[in-house]
């Protein structure tokens, strides 16, 4: 079974205009590795990352599955339920929350006990572990991608949405970054949408925009 199956998707915020943000996107997607999503910005890459993660329900007509859960079918908490237990998120914006130390932040929602270890391993990997017991306000740009990063990754989920997970990271910053979603990519599907063309040495899968429509579909 694929991880994601859309057929004849599409997004439109403004129905009554009939002008679609994505359109008619038909695609199966594996349940391993990681997948490259590119094209210019505006073509609908991180539309179709989000609109995969259920954050566009609303919006979407035509079905869109994980497994054999029907997006269209489910109500909200039910969506909310997959996407705390099955998904992980790296956003542009960190969304870390100020008040709380990088420690706190990577284990929000998390039993400490279970996942504290991982956490400071994690931390050490990307370079950060010196930080963890720090308010994130003394950090860098680049210090809090990568505390979003392990909050992101740190509870093992099935997929993994990262949206420029390197945008705000050094060349050997971002090499690090990559190396460990490459090893994660072996159990899991991690779904990438960057402008760096450096980062496509990464890609198992790649699927092109333009537009709003799939343009390329590429095995590497």
């Amino acid at each position: 079974m694929n991880s994601f199956t859309c057929r004849n998707m599409y997004l439109n915020y403004y129905k009554e205009k009939k002008i679609s943000t994505l359109k008619n996107i038909s695609i199966e997607l594996p349940n391993k590795g990681i997948v490259g999503i590119v094209g210019a910005s505006g073509a609908g890459k991180s539309s179709f990352l989000y609109s995969l993660a259920g954050l566009k329900n609303k919006f979407i007509a035509g079905d869109v599955f994980y497994k054999d859960f029907n997006y269209t079918e489910h109500k909200e908490i039910e969506m909310s339920k997959l996407r705390k237990e099955k998904f992980g998120f790296i956003f542009q914006k960190h969304f870390l929350i100020p008040y709380l130390t990088v420690e706190e932040n990577v284990l929000v929602g998390l039993n400490d006990n279970n996942f504290l270890s991982a956490a400071h391993n994690y931390l050490d990997m990307l370079g950060i572990g010196e930080y963890k017991n720090k308010k994130i306000s003394v950090l860098s740009g680049g210090e809090l991608q990568r505390v979003s990063i392990v909050r992101g990754i740190l509870h093992k989920p099935t997929v993994i949405f990262a949206d420029e997970p390197t945008a705000a990271l050094d060349r050997d910053s971002s090499k690090v970054v990559m190396d460990l979603l490459k090893s994660i990519s072996k159990d899991a599907l991690v779904l990438v949408v960057s402008h760096d063309h450096d980062l496509y040495s990464y890609f198992d899968y790649k699927v092109g925009f333009k537009d709003g429509e799939i343009n390329l579909r590429e095995n590497i």
